[in-house]
């Protein structure tokens, strides 16, 4: 044969050229994959299984976009296949466009009603539309029909999360189960099994699930981020030092990413929460439309004002806010309630209820459903009451469900996001230095920030210091903030104050066995007797501002002051001692003393602090002072003057309402106090025709 002659190998067949390019694709070699696949459509541009190839590819590679073009073009080709709107289901998801994304795995179903992965998919879409119930049927479908499935401990799985969000404990513990005895390293049913013991209070098992998860997957930030949460809880103070200095390191290299309401206990630095809730939203980016009509023009209607919280029940928030609900001027607005939690049928849900023109029911609700509703109702302002508290639901903020969106009171400080336009305040909480730090524009109300409700009843009996466990002689300090506000520069100042004044108690309420259990080897491990400390069991709210009685003082903790537990104590009479920070949540308890004239109680160190407590410790006339003091000043001072403090808030709420429809951008609101010429009072709310909805 001569040198020069070439001999010529038939080309593979495109069938061979596909199973290449899909072995390509399940060794991870995308790219070459892709070329392939073009080759494929070089020769055959209606090659069904390259279009849809093509579209897997991408969406693999998180080209998601992609993937959709490629997958239509392929059902252009075949529209009866149900694996193609299968994947055209999977490729939505992946966008977040959930709706759509069902569309696509009833139609899969509808083509093909025994497919498991159709099944599957649909679950899990169901799932992100929070729509347990019917997605708990799906998985529950799946794993009837085939129950040895390949996917069966993905299929537990998934069922077990899911009968997590619907709060059935047991039933979610035995799939768990079925699914670690077959595989004891799986991470997620393990990750999972945390969750649950964190959901019941049994912080010791959760952390060593979720320290297990970690060595198996060092990376795995969810576990870390829980583990972290749970030993904050549990008072688990091991290397605490060193974790903060990493934590501080992390963020502000951009490291980490965690979520900004874990921080507000450990970190007194406005700079850094700023920097993190900014990186949450940026990795937790929202896909809905954000487009939406202006308020209607002034002088036709009332201002339709929505509150949006997954509260509303026997929670602090609500304890709150009931009364301003109350209050509302209704002549001139018009208040929707809408609901993200779970029904709760307490006395409280029923008070808010009757305030209210409509009470509208969206636990179930996917963001989408709830952006549009809220549009549909012509919403001027929505109030968001939980901002970036992890059942806030952001995407529906991040949708714009109304021209005028304001952050305030249960999460205290910025959302670090583009698409809140308000945060409520005063001048103890923000000053003009701290503006840089929040990405909202003030509302300055005149007093405080905190809205409170001046009827709560305090039960008539008090009950003995036998009953509580306290000592029948001593001082009594006490905190009945939660446990993760705990830090340890704190207790270290309350064991110093514990020695420093004799036969004193520090009273605290109870959380978990762990936490008491640590709190009292701390206080050993400081010369303290450990039964100096004791533990409150939980009571009626009643009951519970009832035995403030038995207390002399209340010491608050910091970074994170005491916010509603600091108004029980005032309002029970019990002063509160506080030391002011920098950030938001470590000024709270100094906006309340002031709107209730008790500056003298706000320190700015934490030796102030302790000896300003030793101080009234020792000196009963000096407390006895204070404590009358604060008698008198509680229903003649601003805070708990919820009157007052709700014209205050009408008054801002008119005034950027009136700035958004001159088309003004939101701008700062210094807020002019409203006093009435005489006390307003309470409206009759019994009769008041309301619209519930589910």
């Amino acid at each position: 044969m001569p040198a020069d002659e070439c001999i010529e190998f038939p080309s593979p067949s495109l069938p061979i050229l596909l199973g290449i390019a899909v072995h390509h694709h399940a060794s991870g070699a995308l790219s070459e994959a892709e070329h392939l696949c073009h080759r494929i459509l070089d020769a055959d541009p209606h090659s069904v299984e390259a279009l849809q190839l093509l579209g897997i590819l991408h969406g693999t590679a998180g080209r998601n976009e992609q993937a959709l073009e490629w997958i239509d073009r392929a059902i252009t080709c075949a529209p009866g296949r149900a694996d193609l709107q299968l994947n055209r289901a999977i490729a939505l998801g992946r966008l977040q466009r959930w709706r759509q994304a069902l569309v696509d795995a009833d139609r899969a179903l509808q083509l093909a009603p025994n497919s498991l992965p159709a099944l599957q998919t649909r679950g899990k879409i169901l799932y992100r539309l929070r729509r347990f119930e019917e997605a708990l049927h799906c998985f529950d479908a799946a794993l009837q029909r085939q129950p040895k499935h390949p996917d069966r401990m993905d299929l537990l799985t998934l069922r077990a999360s899911t009968l997590l969000e619907l709060q059935r404990f047991p039933q979610a513990l035995a799939d768990l189960e079925c699914v670690l005895g077959l595989e004891a390293n799986h991470v997620q049913a393990n990750c999972l099994l945390g969750n649950l013991h964190l959901a019941v209070d049994q912080l010791d098992s959760a952390l060593e699930i979720y320290e297990a998860v970690l060595r198996l997957d060092p990376a795995h930030e969810y576990a870390r981020i829980n583990a972290e949460s749970a030993m904050d809880r549990a008072c688990d103070w091991e290397d605490h030092v060193g974790r903060i200095q990493a934590l501080r390191r992390a963020i502000r290299s951009g490291e980490r990413v965690l979520r900004p309401f874990d921080l507000l206990h450990l970190l007194d630095e406005p700079e850094l929460h700023r920097q993190v809730a900014e990186r949450w939203h940026a990795r937790h980016p929202c896909n809905l439309p954000a487009s939406l009509a202006a308020p209607a023009p002034p002088g036709k209607r009332r201002i339709h004002v929505a509150y949006v919280c997954a509260e509303f029940h026997l929670h602090a928030t609500t304890i709150l806010m009931a009364q301003v609900l109350e209050m509302h001027d209704r002549d001139r607005f018009e208040l929707t309630g809408i609901s993200l939690g779970r029904k709760a049928d307490d006395p409280m849900r029923e008070r808010v209820l009757k305030a209210l023109d409509r009470f509208i029911d969206v636990h179930q609700a996917d963001d989408e459903h709830i952006v549009g509703l809220c549009r549909h109702l012509g919403i001027d302002i929505a109030v968001n009451l939980n901002g970036l508290v992890i059942a806030g639901r952001n995407d529906v903020w991040a949708a714009r469900c109304a021209p005028i969106q304001v952050n305030w009171l249960a999460y205290p400080g910025t959302m670090g996001a583009s698409f809140m336009d308000y945060i409520v305040a005063d001048r103890t909480l923000i000053t003009d230095d701290d503006l840089a730090h929040y990405s909202e524009k003030v509302i300055w109300l005149p007093h405080t920030y905190q809205p409170n409700d001046g009827q709560r009843r305090i039960a008539d009996a008090t009950p003995s210091r036998q009953v509580c466990g306290l000592p029948q002689q001593g001082f009594v300090f006490c905190c009945f903030n939660n446990s993760r506000k705990i830090q340890p520069q704190t207790f270290d100042v309350w064991m110093r104050i514990l020695l420093r004044v004799p036969q004193s108690v520090l009273w605290l309420l109870s959380d978990s066995q762990l936490t008491m259990a640590n709190l009292r080897r701390e206080a050993g491990a400081r010369g303290v007797d450990p039964g100096r400390l004791v533990f409150a069991q939980p009571l009626s709210p009643p009951e519970h501002l009832a035995r403030h009685a038995l207390a002399d003082l209340f010491l608050d903790t910091w970074p994170y002051n005491a916010h509603t537990t600091a108004s029980d104590a005032l309002w029970a009479g019990l002063p509160v001692l506080t030391c002011q920070g920098r950030s938001f949540q470590a000024r709270v308890a100094a906006s309340l003393l002031q709107a209730i004239g008790l500056p003298d109680l706000i320190t700015h160190t934490s030796v102030a602090y302790e000896e300003l407590a030793v101080a009234l410790a020792q000196d009963p006339v000096r407390l006895a002072e204070l404590k009358s003091r604060l008698r008198a000043h509680r229903l003649s001072y601003p805070l708990f003057d919820c009157a007052r403090f709700t014209r205050n808030l009408e008054w801002a709420y008119t005034r950027i309402l009136a700035r958004h429809q001159a088309g003004q951008a939101p701008d700062h609101l210094m807020v002019p106090d409203q006093q009435p010429a005489q006390a307003t009072p309470k409206p009759d709310i019994s009769a008041r025709p309301r619209q519930t909805a589910r």
